[in-house]
């Protein structure tokens, strides 16, 4: 019997990231936390201020809320 990895069994995305050094840029930072940067920056404006370009060492850059998958629709109902 082999053990496969299923989609429950991925690591959980990552919450935060701490800006480490020169050359960490919000789009970067937002591919390492999987959300688009345009989110990101709205998401830290208190932290950021009211410039994306900067950011610094030393910033704790939270990801935005994940929104919850939209319900499936229902299947139409037979003889409609």
């Amino acid at each position: 019997m082999t053990d496969q990895a299923g989609p429950m069994d991925a690591p959980p995305a990552p919450t935060a990231y701490t800006i480490a050094g020169e050359g960490d840029t919000l789009e970067a930072c937002a591919a390492r936390l999987g959300v688009p940067p345009e989110d990101l920056f709205a998401a830290n404006r208190g932290v950021i201020g009211s410039d994306p370009a900067a950011v610094r060492f030393g910033m704790r850059l939270e990801a935005p809320p994940v929104p919850a998958p939209a319900p499936a629709e229902p299947a139409p109902a037979e003889g409609a």
